[in-house]
């Protein structure tokens, strides 16, 4: 006798990502993540209700096959709050055993409180990318919630404007497959490569400290290293070099991080402020790469197993350079605990997030 077949549970998915217009924008964080994301669910056989922005849908299909997805394709509106509306009533035609919310932005809120009232959304399970707008907790209020949050801090501030939902700190890297650790002294040319990773357009990603932090290596210890900057979507806001070990690059598509990663020694996270998570930081780690980042708390936590360095300021960051340029056993068994850190703790399950934090009779216990 043959199993019956076990229905498909439909999601629909909303993504300020996907509702944003971003047609000649490099894409990082958290865009790549809700695609991997999107992509995941699809892979696993969810009927997905996928509203997309009219440039972005052209981007997903090209990276993914969307026939198993019911994609409400808006016209390119330039915000979510727009695109919803233009969407709204496709949206509301549609049956959910859930819904996803990822990187709310307060241009939800509206199809949100919609989905709430008419009893659409009664398992709702929000994304915290960045802390929670008050006018999304008053969108999503009432039971059946999961806040899902990408740090402590976000999960402490949500705990406070959405109390009666269920709130958990998780997070992480969903093709952590792609990125796998590498020898470097199979290169033998005894040049030890620092590297930044991000776009570096934004100043507060900290690669000027990084330059500076080279120049200001004690003893000499930059004249066997070279530093990489990738990347820069923009060619005026490239720094003016005059050290040729120090080469800072054009943009690079995500697809060349894992091999850009496996060519560095050391990777730097020397951001000032604003980062949630950090993928760079994880990425690095899961290459098995030492880590010197800027004492962040969602950095520090990121190395208090001893897969790194936390400086705070250039002159440590110069001093903590020249520790790691000199000592390949420290880089190698730092890097090492790197690894087994973000492994442990830093790869996202697709599966067991619709299992435990979506599609859950019964809410898992908090973290």
């Amino acid at each position: 006798m043959t199993e019956p077949e076990t229905a498909r549970p439909s999601i629909l998915f909303l993504s300020s990502s996907f509702l944003t217009r971003r047609e000649r924008k490099a894409m990082r964080g958290v865009q790549l993540f809700d695609m991997l994301l999107a992509e995941q669910m699809l892979e696993l056989g969810v009927d997905l209700t996928l509203p997309v922005e009219a440039t972005w849908d052209r981007r997903l299909r090209e990276r993914m096959d969307l026939s198993g997805a019911r994609v409400i394709r808006t016209p390119s509106l330039i915000k979510p709050l727009w695109n919803t509306m233009a969407a709204r009533n496709r949206i509301l035609r549609g049956v959910y055993d859930a819904v996803i919310v990822g990187n709310p932005s307060r241009g939800l809120a509206p199809i949100l409180e919609v989905l709430r009232r008419k009893g659409m959304a009664d398992r709702l399970t929000l994304l915290a990318h960045r802390t929670v707008k008050p006018k999304i907790a008053r969108a999503i209020a009432g039971e059946g919630v999961t806040v899902v949050s990408v740090n402590g801090s976000i999960t402490a501030q949500a705990r406070g404007l959405v109390p009666g939902a269920r709130h958990v700190t998780c997070y992480g890297i969903p093709d952590a497959e792609r990125f796998g650790s590498v020898d470097s002294a199979v290169r033998g040319d005894g040049v030890v490569r620092f590297g930044v990773l991000g776009k570096l357009d934004n100043p507060w990603k900290g690669a000027d400290d990084a330059i500076e932090a080279f120049g200001k290596m004690p003893g000499g210890a930059s004249g066997g290293c070279e530093l990489h900057l990738v990347s820069y979507e923009k060619a005026s806001a490239k720094p003016a070099l005059r050290d040729e070990r120090i080469v800072a690059h054009d943009w690079m598509p995500t697809s060349g991080t894992p091999d850009f990663l496996r060519s560095l020694d050391v990777l730097l996270v020397p951001s000032t402020h604003n980062e949630t998570f950090s993928q760079a930081i994880v990425q690095g780690m899961l290459t098995g790469l030492p880590i010197i980042a800027r004492d962040l708390p969602v950095l520090v936590e990121k190395l208090d197993t001893g897969g790194g360095i936390v400086v705070d300021s250039v002159e440590a960051m110069g001093e903590a350079m020249a520790r790691l340029a000199g000592d390949s056993a420290l880089r190698a068994s730092m890097g090492v605990i790197a690894r087994e850190t973000a492994l442990e703790r830093y790869v996202w399950d697709t599966a067991g997030f619709l299992r435990d934090y979506v599609l859950a009779s019964e809410p898992a216990v908090s973290s």
